[in-house]
């Protein structure tokens, strides 16, 4: 059985809270059950119609939601280093490319050399984010990604 400090019981003398813990506590299968009804209801509310790509199912595909502008300037944006080799990510990148050309996004692979004076970090790991942040500025949204994902499915 799980021990309380004496400091904390007095947070716990409370008529409503005390049954509850010591309920919990003693019947783990219906604490477990609380949790799952608990991530059920987030789940709902975070992932109701509305929020998400749509799938309509005349064409079983997924497409913009009809609250999403067209006119949205949305890029992807993948940043190497001078030492990474583009032969490497080569399929990645390619199927990244397609996938923003069927999608009307702009398709970046930025050069971390090209940036060395506006953003002073010296790792690639860091200075990403300080150049995807400059880019910010031509784009209403940004998708940033490694250069080695690939994309799967492009009917999504």
């Amino acid at each position: 059985m799980m021990m309380i400090p004496p400091r904390a019981l007095s947070i716990f003398q409370k008529p409503i809270v005390g049954k509850a813990l010591s309920l919990a506590m003693s019947n783990r299968a219906v604490f477990a059950g609380v949790i799952i009804v608990c991530a059920a209801l987030n789940t709902w509310y975070l992932y109701r119609d509305e929020l998400l790509l749509f799938s309509d199912s005349s064409q079983n595909v997924l497409t913009r939601s009809p609250e999403v502008p067209m006119n949205l300037k949305i890029a992807i944006v993948s940043v190497l280093d001078v030492s990474s080799s583009r032969t490497k990510y080569s399929t990645a990148m390619a199927s990244m490319e397609c996938y923003a050309l069927r999608q009307n996004y702009t398709y970046l692979v930025a050069n971390g050399a090209n940036y060395r004076n506006d953003c002073k970090h010296k790792d690639i790991t860091f200075q990403r984010h300080c150049i995807v942040a400059i880019l910010l500025s031509s784009f209403d949204w940004i998708l940033f990604v490694d250069a080695d994902i690939g994309v799967v499915n492009e009917n999504v």
